[in-house]
């Protein structure tokens, strides 16, 4: 297998991404609203599934996809839920697996801004865990224990909303992945409340510098291969351009 040809991550802001596996399915999580500051579309991105990690603005905006037949909504009691779901990928049919792990969106036990649903998923020989708006300080060791062994982590970094820069170095720390992709930061498409409210990733940077390689990505395609992931953690960079 080639690693240029492996299993695709885009970046479409905030905490959404596409990955498209070697099958050929497309699975979409977190979907962004327009209103975040992102010029995305609707209608705009096939989605053989849709995950969605809580039901906020800037996480559930299903309209992104072309449709929106197969959504797993967020997992709102404690515990935690196998996932298989069936779809349609190149023609044949295929089915995706994956963990739906209960957890908070605040560090007050979901007062102050409800619950969150992580999201693992197993493909490709990857196992890829999506933290959602994670807001715990730090995972519970069951939590830990359910979510595995992790190949590539998709984590926020900004503050505010979610852990914050450090934060997000202990989880990190936690869950020992060799990928990882910072997400939920501030950027210049924000709109500008939120632009105000959530830190840069170069926050997250500087507490994991001496901890991780820092590496830039095309947001659009960065590809991923299990039998080449590196030795080090690596975090990548991913810069979000306009889609026409």
């Amino acid at each position: 297998m080639s690693f240029l040809t492996g299993t695709l991550v885009a970046w479409l802001g905030q905490s959404c991404f596409v990955i498209t596996t070697l099958a050929g399915a497309h699975l979409l999580i977190d979907p962004v609203n327009p209103a975040v500051g992102y010029p995305v579309k609707a209608h705009s991105v096939d989605a053989s599934v849709i995950f969605v990690s809580h039901n906020h603005f800037d996480h559930n905006w299903t309209d992104m996809a072309v449709n929106a037949d197969n959504v797993v909504e967020p997992k709102t009691d404690p515990g935690y839920q196998d996932v298989r779901l069936s779809y349609t990928a190149a023609g044949k049919k295929q089915t995706v697996i994956a963990k739906r792990i209960f957890s908070y969106h605040d560090q007050n036990g979901g007062k102050d801004r409800g619950t969150n649903t992580i999201t693992v998923i197993d493909v490709d020989g990857l196992r890829i865990c999506h933290l959602g708006d994670l807001g715990q300080r730090e995972l519970t060791p069951k939590q830990v224990s359910l979510i595995g062994n992790v190949d590539v982590l998709m984590i926020p970094v900004g503050g505010f909303y979610t852990i914050d820069a450090k934060q997000a170095v202990a989880v990190t720390e936690q869950l020992h992945p060799k990928v990882i992709f910072p997400m939920h930061f501030q950027t210049s498409y924000l709109n500008p409340d939120l632009k105000a409210k959530l830190h840069p990733v170069s926050e997250y940077l500087d507490a994991m510098r001496g901890k991780a390689t820092v590496v830039s990505g095309d947001a659009d395609r960065y590809p991923l291969a299990h039998d080449r992931l590196p030795s080090k953690p690596v975090i990548v960079l991913l810069k979000w351009t306009e889609r026409p």
